[in-house]
Formats: C-alpha cells, sequence, structure tokens
C-alpha cells in the first residue's frame, strides 16, 4: 500500500494513515519554529533603544529569610556551644567547680550574641553590597544615557544648524541680486565640505541652479556698467559671473589625482575632493565649462549646449553617461576620458574642433547620427562596440579628420557632408544614395590637428 500527502490538506476518515515519523518531524518543525519565533522576538526587543536601567528593592520576604537564616544559624551555634559547655555529671562538685561552671557560662552567652552579631553583620555586609552595586550600576547607565543624549542632541543641533545654512542659502539662490546668489554658492559649498552626508544634495542644489533658463550677454564681460552698458546686459554679465561660480565649485570638488586600476577603477583625490558624486546637468547651458580629470557616479548631459569651449580631458564617469542632442559651440575635448561602461553621443552636435583621442568606454561608444562641423580626432579610440551609424562630418575638414583603423569618411551626393563608415571592401548597392560608387575616402587616417 502506498502512502500519499497532498501539502495543506488535513488528515480525513477516509485517507491513509501517515508514518509514525511523520508526527516525529511535524513535532521538531513546531519545536524550531517556536525557538525561531523566540529568537526573533529577542532581536526585537534588543533592537528598541536602551533606556536607564532601574532595579526594584528587596522584598520584604527575602529580608525574613535573611532573618530567619541568621537566627537559625545562632541558634544551632548557641545550641552547639551550649551543649559544650555542660560539665559531665560524674565530675564532683566544688564551690571552685561552680564558679568556673558559671564564668562558663557567662563565656557562652557572649560568644552566641557573637554569633547572632555577626549573622547579623553577614546580612547588613550582604545589602550594604548590594547597595553599591546597584548604586554604581544606576549611575554607569545612568552616565551612557547622558553622553548618548548629550550626543543625540548634539548631533540634532548640528543638523539643525546644516539645515538652516542650507535652507538659508537655497533661498539667497533666488535672490535677484547677483551678490548674495554668489554668497549662496559659496555657502554652499562650505556646508558641503564639512558635512559629507549633504554632499550629494548640495550637488543637486548647483546643478539646479545651472539648469535654470539663461541668456549669455551679447558683450564682454570687460565692459564696465559706466561704459555705456544697458541694464539687462549689466544683470547678464552678473549671472554669468555666478553660474561660472557654481560650475567652478563642481569641478573643483569632483577633481582627482590619480586613478588606481588594480581592484577597479577608484578615484582618489585631495581633501576637497567629493567621490561618488552624480551630478545631473540635463538642459543647462554651460559656458566655458571645464570637467577636466574630473570623477562622477553618473553624468547626464542631455540637450545641454556648451558656449565657447568645453574641456572633459581624462573624465572618469561611473554608469551610464548621456550626451545625446548636446550642442558644442566651440572646441570641445574629450581626451584620455573613461566611461564605465556606456557613453553615448547620440544627435549631438559639434560646431567646433572636437577631440577624442584615447577615450575609453568599458562596453559601447554610440556616435549615432552625430554632426561634425568642424575637425574631430579618433586616435586610439577604445571600447568593446563603437557606433558611427549616420555619423557625419564635415568636409571641408576632411583633410583635418582622423578616423579609428578600418574606418573613413565617405562622400554622398549633393551634401556638404560625408558618412563614418567602416571599410568592408565589399561593392556597394549604387541603389542607396548613401553608398553609391561615387563614394571615395577622404583624408588620411591620421593627420596633423586643426587647431
Amino acid at each position: 500500500m502506498v502512502w500519499t500527502h497532498v501539502a495543506g490538506v488535513r488528515d480525513t476518515p477516509g485517507m491513509l494513515e501517515r508514518p509514525r515519523w511523520y508526527k516525529r518531524i511535524k513535532l521538531v518543525g513546531f519545536r524550531w519554529e517556536k525557538r525561531t519565533g523566540r529568537k526573533a522576538r529577542f532581536l526585537e526587543k534588543s533592537e528598541k533603544p536602551s533606556k536607564p536601567r532601574t532595579y526594584k528593592p528587596i522584598h520584604l520576604a527575602t529580608l525574613l529569610i535573611l532573618a530567619v537564616v541568621a537566627l537559625a544559624v545562632t541558634a544551632v551555634a548557641a545550641a552547639l556551644m551550649w551543649d559544650a559547655a555542660q560539665v559531665p555529671v560524674s565530675v564532683p562538685n566544688s564551690p571552685d567547680l561552680a564558679v568556673r561552671e558559671a564564668q562558663l557560662r557567662v563565656d557562652v552567652i557572649r560568644n552566641i550574641l557573637a554569633v547572632g552579631a555577626g549573622a547579623g553583620g553577614l546580612i547588613a555586609l550582604f545589602l550594604a553590597l548590594r547597595r553599591q552595586y546597584v548604586k554604581e550600576r544606576v549611575d554607569h547607565s545612568d552616565q551612557e544615557y547622558k553622553n548618548r543624549t548629550a550626543e543625540d542632541t548634539k548631533h540634532d543641533a548640528a543638523e539643525r544648524r546644516v539645515t538652516e545654512l542650507y535652507a538659508k542659502a537655497a533661498e539667497q539662490l533666488g535672490s535677484e541680486k547677483a551678490a548674495v546668489r554668489l554668497a549662496a554658492i559659496y555657502s554652499l559649498e562650505r556646508v558641503g565640505q564639512g558635512n559629507p552626508e549633504h554632499r550629494q544634495t548640495i550637488i543637486n542644489l548647483v546643478c539646479a541652479y545651472l539648469r535654470m533658463p539663461y541668456s549669455p550677454p551679447t558683450l564682454d564681460a570687460t565692459v564696465h556698467v559706466h561704459d555705456g552698458l544697458d541694464e539687462d546686459q549689466a544683470l547678464r554679465l552678473n549671472e554669468r559671473e555666478v553660474r561660472m561660480a557654481a560650475q567652478g565649485v563642481l569641478s573643483k570638488h569632483l577633481e582627482y589625482f590619480e586613478l588606481e586600476q588594480e581592484l577597479g577603477f577608484l578615484p582618489k583625490g585631495g581633501p576637497e575632493f567629493w567621490a561618488e558624486m552624480s551630478v545631473d546637468l540635463s538642459g543647462a547651458v554651460l559656458e566655458k565649462f571645464v570637467f577636466r580629470n574630473c570623477a562622477v557616479r553618473g553624468l547626464r548631459l542631455h540637450r545641454a549646449r556648451f558656449l565657447n569651449y568645453a574641456e572633459f580631458g581624462g573624465l572618469f564617469a561611473r554608469g551610464y553617461t548621456n550626451l545625446a542632442y548636446a550642442k558644442f559651440y566651440g572646441p570641445a575635448d574629450f581626451a584620455g576620458a573613461i566611461f564605465d561602461p556606456v557613453v553615448t553621443f547620440a544627435s549631438a552636435e559639434f560646431f567646433g574642433p572636437a577631440k577624442f583621442n584615447t577615450m575609453t568606454a568599458g562596453e559601447l561608444i554610440s556616435f549615432k547620427d552625430v554632426q561634425f562641423d568642424g575637425p574631430v580626432r579618433f586616435e586610439e579610440l577604445k571600447a568593446a562596440y563603437v557606433f558611427f551609424e549616420n555619423c557625419r562630418a564635415a568636409l571641408k575638414s576632411a583633410d583635418s579628420h582622423s578616423f579609428p583603423p578600418g574606418y573613413a569618411l565617405v562622400r554622398h551626393a549633393d551634401s556638404k557632408y560625408g558618412f563614418v563608415e567602416q571599410l568592408t571592401g565589399k561593392s556597394v548597392d549604387s541603389a542607396d544614395p548613401r553608398q553609391s560608387t561615387d563614394h571615395k575616402r577622404l583624408g588620411p587616417t591620421s593627420s596633423v590637428d586643426a587647431d
């Protein structure tokens, strides 16, 4: 006969009888669940915040028991000593013996009282020791509680002060006066330098300020207000100074000195280096942006606009780096930058010279739909995968372009741009205007830098 068991169905008269070992296993499981439940409850209690320990006073029954024990010890000692002090009957009576017997009884009574006093003294000593022990334990526990309370109060006061400074600086960033906004930027920097746990919040606030709408001035900043500069241009110049200070705070505290590669990429910097920061400047207008030798945990520059120049040489960015739809209106330098693992320049536009020499990515570099109007350099570009899909470069700078081995700039009819394509040596399809028989390679794979 085969025994079967369906989980979750209790025994019924119609089912076969379970074997004996099933009940034993069930009993063991019940005991284990009971034990683990007690352990879990114990852990829950142990995680609760500790409070000063308190001790209950000695119960009256305990004192009565101690008194009874002392009396019993005294009675036993008195009986033994009194029995030992009895004169044997066989000894003949005499006046001297009677005197000595009386003296002996007095000594016995004195010793009995001494024993009773000693027992009482032991009880008193026990109570005194217990009182001292309890007092010391309570004092120690109270002192620890006071120390923890003082530390918590100090921490709360510091957090409150930091919060007030942060809130005040954040409010000052909305001021109409450029000097107040500039002071807020440096105040936030000081808060972040002294409080590492708030650094990411400070970075987020500075990035949020740089993402705000901004119209750059049309005149040089060296022109003084009293030399005919109107109020609007003066406000724009002042705003430029504040934004340049904010950019300087980012580059100052994200700059690293060395990059250890033994156990993975680990950037190290000085005391002003803020490690593992995430930077989000999506849609920001950045002027003279210098991010050289900076290390970040995440970098988002989606739809950002870079005026004048942008320097990213030696940048180390961990995570997904997004520069899609970014526009570079001046020279862009990414030489020696390291992206771990992915960076995308999809649909980005470079209106000036661009350098990608020795740029490295752990997995992917994407130049899909990227447009280069100026000379572009790709010497020693390193990545597991590099995509140049629909990537085009200006024909006017063909002699200054430099592409990775196996890639070349291919001319297309009626266009001032050529497409960066991989040379396969196969025949091309003339039906596709991008792969017509008029294709020809423009420019060497390496040449002198245009700038």
